[in-house]
């Protein structure tokens, strides 16, 4: 069976803001590398930095000398740190990219799931089978909706074991 491949590493990446004269630290030093199929989640306080590494890993730190990043970041096997903004261009959208917790405000309104998806993965197949790793039910339909048609309807599926049950307010009797 062949290794997976590593489609993101980020090493020893730390942000700095200048803000007021003084200088912030936003990210020490974190590390992290995602294989091909999987997922990672960054979980952190309000303010803790998970935005910020994001920015860094889609090249959108501010360039205007109040921040500073160090580290390397590499997509795919190509070394992304030494590229220029305009570079960055065509690395947004087609090999990096971000979704937003609020969907109003992070999907086109004026395209449907699958035209703005398709953009990402290269076809209506791989759009599918991309919503349904994420559990969305009945993938195909919600290609063909806009965001505001979807919202809800096709929720991934809960697995009510997880769910508490309710406890017998009266005692059991034998």
């Amino acid at each position: 069976m062949a290794e997976p491949s590593t489609v993101l590493t980020v090493s020893d990446l730390s942000i700095t803001y200048r803000a007021r004269g003084r200088v912030v630290a936003a990210v020490s030093d974190v590390s992290l590398s995602i294989d091909a199929g999987r997922c990672l989640g960054l979980v952190g306080e309000s303010g803790s930095g998970k935005s910020t590494i994001g920015s860094a890993v889609q090249g959108i730190i501010p360039a205007d000398g109040t921040a500073q990043a160090s580290g390397a970041i590499t997509i795919a096997g190509r070394d992304l740190t030494p590229i220029t903004d305009p570079a960055w261009s065509q690395v947004r959208g087609s090999d990096v990219t971000s979704v937003f917790q609020d969907p109003m405000r992070s999907l086109d309104p004026t395209m449907t799931i699958g035209r703005m998806l398709n953009r990402y993965t290269g076809s209506a197949e791989a759009s599918v089978a991309a919503l349904e790793r994420v559990q969305i039910r009945r993938a195909g339909e919600v290609l063909k909706k806009y965001p505001h048609q979807a919202l809800g309807r096709h929720a991934p599926a809960r697995d009510d074991r997880a769910r508490p049950r309710a406890r017998a307010s009266a005692p059991h009797r034998r």
